[in-house]
């Protein structure tokens, strides 16, 4: 197959590119022609090509082609004292920093800015700072009266589901805590902590075992409180494996919401704040993961792109079930990607065995890095908070899990462009991560879907 795109003037082509290979995304970047018109074309008889989108990006050096159509997802403001020059800012969850606002995160699967390092207008740096500020205050008071306090996760018996989506259940029950202006306090069991390594330090079940206090300064005391008088909920025999909390079962509409001060920053925005104070593993835990020692024995450097290829549990159990993809089907996306941030080093995070041993064989292609580990223990239909062995307190199987997990996610986390399973909360948690560390939402690409707000399977 060759396709060849082609910028044309007045008098005929300019100047043209050919691609050879498969992609889903077919990208020509930086090109120095006064073009009029662009011209996409199949050679070859009785050929049809049909393109989903064409998308002309124009730099605008004069500051002077900003209007109400061209920065639709925004307005136009002054961008200098005189107001000689015009930018777009960008409204709620609304991103482009390449001169409009084109990306909505709530509705696109792709995000391939040109622009991908420095100042960020659609991200509020001084906002984020206050509201980091603000979350340390209200989480660790000398006083914690009165606190939201709460015992019940999502998942079997209350006690966690998987390691992704109970951490974004927690974001939202931090939010809540928040918008009361109340502590947000876990005394409950969090099945992940439910190892030896936590039983010996007296953490079983603690979510602190791995994380930084998540309320600290006077509710500590609270939180041993609620622990010692926490009984599990009520598990019905007939359906053991139900989520037995309630409302929070299936209610997420706390989680579309963002409180009037922050409006203006948007969903994204505020749920990635929620996660990334959330989500930070204590002393012990940094020593135990060893990240830049990780990253130098893996050759984690340069410019990376990070893949999560999910092939586990929930795959054979959930809603997911038969959706979730092939390194195949990651491919074309990789390819958009290397070519558009000249790049091949791919870091991929996968719980398969067999997705490392293909990639292997893609070594002239690419140059795939991933971490070793016995991922035969992941190779399981029944899903991980089931696996009741893991969790009681008598072998550390589930803390390798814990470590492994957390260290595919923080790694996608540090990669400058992704390649997502939006279906997977672990996805959805990488992309926010990497997106509070870089301060600006990072290139992407999804091969099943927008990102959402919440701890549940997004619907594409």
């Amino acid at each position: 197959m060759k396709i060849e795109v082609r910028a044309v003037g007045a008098d005929g082509p300019l100047a043209f590119k050919t691609f050879t290979d498969t992609r889903t995304v077919y990208a020509w970047d930086r090109v120095l022609a006064k073009a009029r018109f662009v011209r996409v074309t199949l050679p070859g008889e009785k050929r049809k090509l049909s393109a989903a989108e064409v998308k002309v990006f124009v730099r605008d050096l004069t500051g002077t082609l900003c209007t109400d159509k061209t920065c639709a997802g925004g307005r136009c403001v002054c961008a200098d004292a005189a107001c000689s020059r015009q930018a777009c800012k960008c409204g709620p969850d609304r991103v482009g920093p390449d001169g409009d606002c084109a990306f909505n995160p709530l509705r696109d699967w792709r995000y391939l800015p040109l622009q991908t390092h420095g100042p960020h207008a659609s991200w509020d740096k001084a906002k984020w700072a206050e509201l980091r500020a603000e979350l340390k205050a209200n989480q660790n008071p000398k006083l914690c009266k009165p606190a939201y306090g709460f015992s019940g996760l999502i998942g079997s018996g209350g006690r966690g589901a998987g390691l992704a989506s109970t951490l974004h259940f927690l974001g939202g029950q931090l939010s809540e805590g928040y918008n009361q202006k109340r502590a947000a306090v876990f005394g409950g069991i969090f099945n992940y902590a439910g190892t030896k390594h936590c039983k010996a330090k007296g953490m079983f079940g603690d979510f602190d075992c791995y994380f930084k206090h998540l309320a600290g300064g006077g509710c500590l005391g609270l939180k041993q409180q609620l622990r010692k008088r926490y009984k599990p909920p009520a598990v019905r025999k007939e359906q053991p494996n139900r989520c037995p909390i309630g409302r929070l079962c299936n209610d997420v509409s706390h989680f579309r919401t963002v409180p009037k001060k922050y409006e203006e920053q948007g969903l994204f925005w505020w749920r990635t704040a929620m996660v990334a104070y959330l989500l930070a593993p204590n002393r012990e835990m940094e020593e135990i993961l060893q990240l830049e020692r990780l990253k130098a024995e893996i050759g984690f450097a340069g410019k990376v792109i990070g893949v999560h290829v999910r092939h586990g549990d929930a795959c054979h159990t959930t809603d997911r079930k038969g959706r979730c993809k092939g390194l195949a089907y990651y491919l074309p996306e990789i390819r958009v990607l290397a070519e558009r941030y000249n790049t091949k080093k791919v870091f991929l995070a996968t719980d398969d065995q067999k997705v490392v041993d293909q990639a292997r064989k893609l070594s002239g292609e690419f140059k795939f890095i991933f971490i070793n580990f016995n991922r035969g223990v992941l190779n399981n239909k029944n899903q991980i908070e089931y696996r009741k062995n893991l969790w009681d307190g008598s072998n550390d199987h589930g803390f390798g899990i814990l470590k492994s997990s957390l260290m595919d996610l923080l790694l996608l986390a540090e990669c400058d462009y992704l390649v997502l399973h939006n279906l997977s909360n672990m996805s959805r948690l990488a992309l926010e991560l990497a997106a509070a560390r870089l301060q600006r939402v990072p290139p992407f690409i999804s091969v099943d879907g927008p990102w959402c707000n919440h701890w549940k399977m997004c619907r594409s």
